[in-house]
This record gives structure tokens, C-alpha cells and sequence, in this order.
């Protein structure tokens, strides 16, 4: 998939004609994966290239930054994911006062300029332009206008509730990554580079963990102990993940001390700490990914080290299970 971050870099897809749809895309869950799929159709009909065009930040936090919510995919997570549906290049724009000033026809025709446009596909909840388009009827008007072949894409799956990013924000947010799985289509995911800790989880439980800063801007499961999978440089694990706040994880059973969190960091700010069952290896200051299958438990501490030790263990023994039915299942 080409990405471009530019209207002017449409030229690079050549003089042929463009399907196209526009849309934020976060999660790039199994709905959007149907309109996806609607588009490279539409492109294939009309012999032309198929073209998301999204932005890298939320129209509805630059224009209400009060009530914005924190995103399912980042910008780079987002991409990753898109190019995972087939479709030839992925416009990813910001949307900032140039963008929302222009009416949907407006907008549509500055994307012609550099690429002529064929068709475009959008969703019955997708809105374009200041003058907030929508519907079948206002986009079928549209595109008769400006001579674009249109198919407008109703809910997925039919005759069920929609999917929609915003009911996966409430799973999440409620640490039913298991649902939540199914409404995406694919795990519920984290990337981070892995920072070093204090050691305690190789040293004094023999679980040594990878800990990831998570950016305040992504949506983090509840805290708690999720069964999952991790991708490294190593290679891919089955996972035990604990989501903890800074300050929860200097008041466990191990160290309890208030005083060692740094006057300036927020004790809120979320940690995210995976062992990775089976890898034995240093991976601090490498990228890793974990995917959330499962939630085993809450999060709570222990009155001695055995007793936490012995949790971890079922935490691991759980996970691992979780993992290969998973893998087993795809």
C-alpha cells in the first residue's frame, strides 16, 4: 500500500482514475473492512485505483476537544492496519482549518485536481465537508453532480447492530477485550518501546517483563490481567499482561513506598507490563506489540510474595491456554 501524506503526492498513482472513501477509519474494525472490501470492488469495476483518504487526527476533537475520546489506533497503527485490506494507497491527512472549512463538493474537487476521481464508496454514518453531507440521498446528489460513481454502503453485518468504533471504545474501556475482538476482527492491540524497571518482575518472582509506556492519546484496557500475545524482534508469545498505573506498581506486595515516584510523573499514568511466556532474552529499547484476548482478572495485591508468586503462575498457565485455543481457532 503507497501511503501519502499529501494531496499533491496523489500524482504518484499515475494518470489512471481513483475509487475512492473518506472516512477516520479508528480500529479499522470489521465494519470498515466491509466498506474496504466495497471499494476495491468499485475500483475493479470501473478499472480504476482504490484510495482511502483519512486523517492522523480526530475531526471531532479539532472541532469539539472537550468531548474527544482517546483513539482505537493511532496514526502509524491505523496504516498498518489498512494495508492489511488490500487497497492500493492510504491518503492520511490532518485535519486542521484548511480541510474543515471546504464543503464536501469542495473537498472532493481538490482531491481531483492532482488524479481524477471515478467513484467514491462511503458508509451510512459517514459525513464529508462543513456542510456535514450524509445519507444515500445527499451522496448520490453529489456524485451525479460531479459525474462519480457512487455506492453507498449500509450497515455490516445486515439485520444485526452496526459496528461501530464507538461501542468498541465502550468494551475496551470496560476491559471486554474479548467482545471487543469480535467486533474489530482482530485483537485489540498496544505498541510501545520497551523501557527499563526495577527488575522485580526476573529478580525477586522469576517473570521478568517487558514494560511499555503506553501514549496518553490511545485507549488502554482497565487495569487489571489480560491473557494475550506479543509481538518482538524475537518473534511472536503467547502473553500474561498486567495493566497497572506508576503508582499502583510501587505499592505492591514488593515495594511499597510512595516517595520513589518522581515528583514529577503522574502516579495516573499507565504502565503496561507483558511476560512473554517462553522468551528468554533483553529486549529493552526494541518495539513491542501486545494483543488483548482475554481478561483473566482484576487487578489487587498480595500479603506475601509466595502468595503473589502462585497467582502469577495461574495468570500464566491461563494465558498460555487462552493463546493456543486462539491460535488454534485461526
Amino acid at each position: 500500500m503507497l501511503v501519502l501524506r499529501d494531496i499533491s503526492e496523489l500524482k504518484e498513482l499515475g494518470e489512471g482514475p481513483l475509487a475512492l472513501t473518506i472516512g477516520f477509519f479508528d480500529g479499522v474494525h470489521r465494519g470498515h473492512r466491509y466498506l474496504l472490501q466495497r471499494l476495491r470492488a468499485q475500483a475493479a469495476l470501473l478499472g480504476a485505483r482504490s484510495l482511502v483518504v483519512t486523517f492522523s487526527n480526530s475531526p471531532r476533537g479539532y472541532h469539539h476537544p472537550e468531548r474527544h475520546w482517546r483513539y482505537l489506533s493511532l496514526p502509524e497503527e491505523k496504516l498498518a492496519l489498512l494495508s492489511e485490506s488490500g487497497v492500493d494507497a492510504t491518503l492520511m491527512l490532518h485535519y486542521g482549518a484548511d480541510v474543515a472549512r471546504q464543503s464536501a463538493s469542495e473537498f472532493l474537487k481538490g482531491l481531483a485536481g492532482p488524479a481524477p476521481l471515478a467513484g467514491i464508496t462511503m458508509g451510512y454514518d459517514s459525513s464529508i465537508g462543513c456542510d456535514m453531507l450524509r445519507g444515500r440521498e445527499a451522496f448520490s446528489a453529489l456524485a451525479q453532480r460531479l459525474g462519480l460513481a457512487l455506492d453507498f454502503v449500509e450497515p455490516f453485518p445486515p439485520q444485526t447492530e452496526p459496528v461501530k468504533s464507538s461501542a468498541i471504545r465502550e468494551l475496551i474501556a470496560a476491559g471486554d477485550v474479548a467482545l471487543a475482538l469480535q467486533l474489530l476482527g482482530h485483537p485489540y492491540f498496544l505498541t510501545g518501546q520497551v523501557d527499563s524497571g526495577k527488575g522485580k518482575g526476573g529478580q525477586k518472582l522469576g517473570t521478568p517483563t517487558a514494560n511499555l509506556y503506553v501514549p496518553q492519546e490511545k485507549l488502554t484496557p482497565p487495569t487489571g490481567v489480560y491473557a494475550g500475545a506479543a509481538d518482538s524482534l524475537a518473534g511472536r508469545f503467547a502473553a500474561a499482561i498486567c495493566v497497572i498505573t506508576r503508582q499502583q506498581a510501587l505499592r505492591t506486595v514488593l515495594e511499597r513506598d510512595d516517595a520513589l515516584l518522581p515528583p514529577h510523573e503522574d502516579p495516573t499514568a499507565v504502565v503496561v507490563e507483558a511476560h512473554l511466556i517462553g522468551f528468554h532474552g533483553d529486549l529493552y529499547s526494541t518495539t513491542v506489540t501486545v494483543q488483548f484476548l482475554a481478561r483473566l482478572r482484576d487487578f489487587r495485591d498480595f500479603a506475601t510474595p509466595a502468595e503473589l508468586i502462585a497467582q502469577i503462575e495461574r495468570d500464566i498457565a491461563a494465558a498460555r491456554a487462552i493463546y493456543a485455543e486462539t491460535a488454534a481457532s485461526h
